[in-house]
């Protein structure tokens, strides 16, 4: 984030940007809250999550509930709430975060410097959350309306990981809900200079991706709230991930399915019961990998 604008700065250009956006766009005025717990653990949300790529890298994250949501979206469209469909929902909240995204994405560059946005993604579950990174920093706002909370979050990098960003040193990303499948990947990847980092679905994925830019995906086909097709279906759509490459890793080895995964843009595809040593091959191939040298012996 830009050191010139500190956190009072940015809650200020949060808080304007998403009042003046609720009121104009759908007549609704919300306002700061200081509430501590925002949404009970099992209440479902309804995210919308918007990229800033380029001179800054940050996540816009809004999140609000079902009965908020459609009270928005009738609001918009000039609808009872009871009639709005799951698509309307779709389209309201991520044009909102998309807006509030466009509106504050000045405080995390500095003047002259080029930003942009990714498409909105559209995500619906309960303790949906973009894991911790090193080198990311979370900002968290809360709003009150009487139909519930309105939460923004941002999620950017700070100033030396995007130091280390500009380094040669490519990042791998793991998307995979199976931590022992994460654990040896990133094993097999350790002699060699790079950086891993994981996510447990596609949804956070998608958006670690956006953020981070990694030289390489390694794509699982089963995972909750959204697949591995899904998600490389949306990576190949989004102009700022659409030229990273993706391996797709599976439990089958239908050959209709590699073929198909393929024909949607993916690098390569790898099987479970494969050896893991040919995801290693092809991440050495894509990225010409360095190996790391061997530890002097005592």
């Amino acid at each position: 984030m830009n050191a010139a604008a500190d956190a009072q700065e940015l809650k200020t250009s949060v808080d304007d940007a998403v009042m003046t956006i609720f009121d104009h766009m759908i007549g609704i005025m919300i306002d700061p809250s200081r509430c501590g717990a925002i949404f009970n653990p099992a209440e479902i949300q309804v995210i919308g999550m918007v990229a800033i790529t380029g001179a800054a890298q940050a996540i816009v994250c809004l999140r609000v509930s079902p009965k908020f949501s459609s009270v928005a979206t009738a609001a918009m469209f000039g609808l009872e709430p009871a009639s709005v469909t799951e698509p309307d929902i779709n389209d309201v909240v991520g044009e909102l975060t998309n807006m509030i995204a466009g509106k504050i994405k000045a405080n995390l560059r500095t003047e002259g410097e080029l930003c942009s946005l990714s498409l909105p993604t559209i995500i619906r579950g309960t303790k949906v959350d973009l894991e911790s990174v090193s080198g990311v920093q979370r900002h968290s706002y809360t709003f009150h309306d009487p139909n519930g909370a309105v939460v923004l979050e941002i999620y950017a990098l700070n100033q030396e990981e995007k130091n280390h960003m500009n380094n040669h040193n490519p990042k791998i990303l793991l998307v995979d809900d199976s931590r022992a499948t994460r654990a040896v990947v990133a094993k097999m990847l350790s002699g060699h200079h790079c950086e891993i980092i994981e996510a447990t679905n596609g949804a956070a994925g998608l958006d670690m991706a956006r953020l981070h830019q990694p030289g390489l995906i390694v794509l699982d086909m089963t995972m909750p709230i959204m697949n591995g097709i899904e998600t490389l279906e949306r990576l190949k759509a989004d102009a700022v991930t659409k030229a990273i490459p993706v391996i797709m890793l599976s439990a089958n080895s239908n050959p209709e399915e590699v073929e198909q995964m393929k024909a949607k843009g993916a690098a390569n595809y790898i099987t479970k019961t494969q050896k893991p040593r040919l995801i290693l091959d092809c991440a050495l191939d894509l990225l010409k990998l360095e190996p790391r040298a061997a530890a002097a012996s005592i």
